[in-house]
């Protein structure tokens, strides 16, 4: 079943290259340490075979058959006492010479003496408790018949020591790798995702009207998909296109059959031609909402459309002051000249056109109109001091069929076109009480649009 849970493809992104640097790296570094540590211990064998041989090559027999040893090099770690780095030279069960690390007035062996004549490498314990690893081998002098038993060894914690420094320096190496290898995953990822922010900028321009199709330097991945976004948006304006045609067709088809219709109920006893004109003008009002809503869907199409909001209620302003100049009222508005609606003009004069006429029908005095830029788009309020519409049936207002104003003709769409313009527009409409007067309404609209910044 599909979800609608969305996520973040840098994150996602970022989250798995970190997993995988971070497994990659700590494996890395298990087996560099391993490798490291069968290296030490390597070295640390050859050291002790090294001693042994040399050991051995100094042992020598006097004519009388006593062991003794000539030329024995002292190496420093050899001397040092009980430092865990020492050797023997066993002979018929006794310690005929040591190390003097061994510091022992009566030496004993450090091991009993094993039957294998090849170098043997063992761990054992020493006489201070010391982990040792020595080297052991048993050597049998053929040419007077005697065995001697060679001990050399070396404490294990040198072997761990280095491994423990060696394992630290890596981690720290790897850590500043995996700084390194993130601050260039992260300045490679915005790199890549560059194109599409690019592509996501064209969209929300095609949306906000400032330009109709895509046209951008893209990656062939993404070249693609502006090639089929930008075949979207033309099949979708044809299709709208075919829409409002046919419906214009169909309402204008309409318009001289209900024409006849009205002709010929006057010709009508008054109580049949009654019925008639009455259903004929509300053919007639349904054709003329149907024809402004196929308009408001062919220009909807026109994203890049603009609007002076400040040159729609001048000239609207000025249509309304003549049409009720008897009933003498004062009509203002306040609009900064560069306030533009991101939309069509015929548009907003429907809006406007409807909305302000309505408040001229019922005010008393006046009617204030304030365009103001906000943080959403443009707020325009439209303010008279009549009587107003209680908050009981201000959710009503603009239903399809609901009039203000019972006592004169009309289908009552008026209203429901000016809604559906301003939700077509993303926009939203909603009413309150007016400022002009105790009793009066406001009605404020909240359109797509902008403050234009003049060089």
């Amino acid at each position: 079943m599909p979800t609608n849970k969305t996520y973040s493809l840098r994150g996602r992104l970022i989250q798995r290259m970190i997993i995988f640097m971070i497994i990659a790296l700590s494996v890395l570094s298990v087996a560099l340490v391993m490798l490291f540590d069968s290296y030490i211990e390597r070295r640390f064998d050859r050291t002790l075979t090294n001693k042994s041989n040399s050991l051995l090559a100094a042992t020598q027999f006097t004519a009388s058959g006593e062991l003794q040893l000539d030329h024995i090099s002292a190496a420093a770690r050899f001397q040092e006492p009980l430092s865990g780095w020492y050797w023997q030279v066993i002979h018929q069960g006794e310690v005929k010479q040591q190390s003097a690390s061994l510091y022992a007035d009566a030496p004993f062996p450090l091991i009993a003496e094993h039957n294998n004549p090849q170098l043997t490498f063992i761990e054992f314990e020493g006489p201070t408790g010391l982990a040792l690893r020595g080297a052991i081998r048993r050597v049998h002098f053929q040419a007077i018949d005697q065995t001697v038993f060679i001990i050399v060894s070396g404490p294990k914690d040198d072997i761990h020591s280095d491994v423990i420094a060696f394992a630290t320096r890596l981690i720290v190496a790897f850590a500043l790798l995996g700084l390194v290898f993130a601050s260039l995953l992260l300045w490679q990822l915005k790199k890549m995702l560059h194109p599409i922010k690019e592509l996501q900028r064209g969209i929300r321009a095609i949306r906000d009207g400032q330009q109709d199709s895509l046209t951008l330097s893209l990656p062939n991945e993404l070249d693609e998909v502006q090639t089929e976004l930008n075949h979207l948006l033309q099949n979708n304006k044809e299709i709208l296109e075919r829409a409002r045609l046919q419906a214009s067709n169909l309402a204008h088809a309409l318009k001289n059959p209900i024409s006849v219709l009205k002709n010929h109920a006057n010709q009508l006893p008054q109580s049949d031609a009654k019925i008639i004109l009455e259903q004929a003008e509300k053919l007639s009002q349904s054709t003329h909402s149907h024809l402004a809503r196929a308009r408001l869907a062919g220009s909807f199409e026109k994203l890049a459309a603009r609007t002076n909001v400040a040159d729609t209620l001048s000239e609207l302003i000025f249509s309304l002051e003549l049409l009720y100049k008897q009933k003498g009222l004062k009509i203002d508005f306040s609009c900064h000249p560069h306030l533009q609606f991101n939309g069509d003009n015929h548009d907003l004069d429907e809006v406007l056109g409807n909305l302000i006429d309505n408040a001229c029908k019922w005010a008393i005095q006046r009617v204030f109109i304030k365009a103001t830029h906000v943080e959403r788009g443009i707020e325009i309020c439209i303010e008279d001091d009549g009587p107003g519409i209680p908050i009981t049936e201000r959710q009503t207002v603009f239903a399809p069929g609901k009039r203000l104003d019972e006592t004169t003709q009309g289908s009552g769409l008026g209203l429901n076109i000016v809604q559906d313009i301003v939700l077509l527009y993303g926009g939203t409409i909603s009413l309150y009480d007016s400022t002009l007067s105790k009793t009066g309404l406001g009605i404020t609209l909240l359109l797509p649009g902008t403050h234009i910044i003049m060089d």
